[in-house]
Parts: structure tokens; C-alpha cells; sequence
């Protein structure tokens, strides 16, 4: 976390309302998008993301160092959504790539409008065809049903490891859990994503970075 952030985190915990502010506004996508993708529901979601800045804003004095302040209220917004997804009340769901075409999507934009084409001289950009659409769209469906047969600390972690980038050790830090238990999670995850999807994921946690990219960049388009 850099040195402007825990500046806010001193701030905030020295009672400075603007310091929260700007936290909220730095985090909250960032946090939905972590809820969104656990509970799978959006008014969940944002019922999640409110109590976790409440609570937020009640006991920040509580974190001793400010470069722990992330992991914190990144555990706070998992233990919140793990709660909600037991208080289960049947409300409308959308689709994961809904909520990234959504405003409320902060930031998640589908990037299927332009599709990127490797070549030995870089990277170039190209128009999809409609058939190469259609297929896409039809994988995210697939990708979307898959992930929502995953169970919340489950998708927990693949969000954690894939969309944030965090090591294992730092996913265990936030979730206050051993090491050994976020790998048996991730393993769960991607047997369970290749037996309902017929793909291969990457394994471990010191695969080649090329790898990670292209896999993180699969989850964040709705392909795996």
C-alpha cells in the first residue's frame, strides 16, 4: 500500500471525515467488485459494500499499522459477504458480465468491442467478427454458471488470486487462514471450473507470469 493511502488511513483514524471519503472512493469499486463476485447478487453486494465502510469507520482505530489497513477492511468485506451469502432471500440476480457493462461495474468494462492479437512484433488491436462475439458471449455464460457452483470461500479466493493479484500468503493474511488452506481452496476452484468447463488452468503459485496474465485476463472477460 503506498504512502498516500496509509496518510489517509492516519488521517482517517485521527477522526478526519474528507480522509474516509477519499478511502471510500479509492476502495469501494475495488470492494464491490470483491462482494459481486463471492455473493453473485447485486443488491447483496451493495448492502455489503456499505456495512464494511461502516464498520469501516467505527473501528479503523483498531489497525496499528497503516500498511495493514488493506488486509483489514479486505477481511472485513469477506467475513461480511460470507454472512450475507447464509441469509440467502431470493433476490434478482444479474450476470457477472451485466455488472461489468453496468456503471455500478466500476470500472469492469467487457472488452470485447476490440480483441488483442499477438504477434512477433507485439501486440495489435482487431475487430471481433460476430461469430467471434457470439462465442465469447457464449463462453461467459458458461464461465459465469460455473463460478456461481463455486462455494463463496472458494470464489473468494479466486478472486483474490486472479483479479487482485495477490500471492498466496497475501490471500492468507487477509483471511486470516493458513497458506496450505488458500492452495486446497484454489485447487478446489480450478477442478471444479475444468470439470464444468473442459479447460486447463494453471497450477501453483509460481507459474510463469505470461501465464497468470492470460488467465487473469480470461476471468476478467468472462473466459477461462
Amino acid at each position: 500500500m503506498d504512502e498516500q493511502i496509509q496518510g489517509l488511513v492516519r488521517r482517517m483514524q485521527s477522526g478526519d471525515q474528507a480522509a474516509f471519503d477519499e478511502i471510500y472512493h479509492f476502495y469501494s469499486g475495488k470492494l464491490y467488485r470483491m462482494a459481486y463476485f463471492i455473493l453473485q447478487n447485486r443488491s447483496e453486494s451493495e448492502d455489503v459494500l456499505q456495512e464494511t465502510f461502516v464498520q469501516c469507520y467505527r473501528h479503523c482505530g483498531e489497525v496499528r499499522e497503516a500498511g495493514g489497513f488493506e488486509s483489514w477492511l479486505f477481511r472485513i468485506l469477506v467475513r461480511q459477504a460470507w454472512r450475507a451469502g447464509k441469509k440467502r432471500s431470493g433476490r434478482q440476480e444479474i450476470s457477472l458480465e451485466e455488472m461489468m457493462e453496468s456503471e455500478s461495474g466500476r470500472g469492469m468494462s467487457d472488452r470485447g468491442i476490440s480483441a488483442e492479437r499477438e504477434t512477433g512484433a507485439g501486440t495489435e488491436q482487431r475487430s471481433e467478427s460476430p461469430l467471434e462475439i457470439l462465442e465469447r458471449k457464449e463462453r461467459s455464460r458458461l464461465v459465469q454458471e460455473a463460478v456461481r457452483r463455486l462455494g463463496p470461500k472458494q470464489r473468494t479466493v479466486v478472486f483474490l488470486y486472479y483479479y487482485q493479484e495477490l500471492s498466496v500468503r497475501e490471500i492468507a493474511r487477509v483471511l486470516g487462514i493458513f497458506e496450505g488452506t488458500v492452495k486446497s481452496r484454489l485447487y478446489q476452484a480450478r477442478r471444479l471450473l475444468e470439470s464444468e468447463l473442459g479447460g486447463t488452468l494453471e497450477r501453483g503459485d509460481g507459474q510463469d507470469e505470461e501465464e497468470k496474465r492470460r488467465t487473469r485476463q480470461a476471468c476478467s472477460t468472462g473466459v477461462l
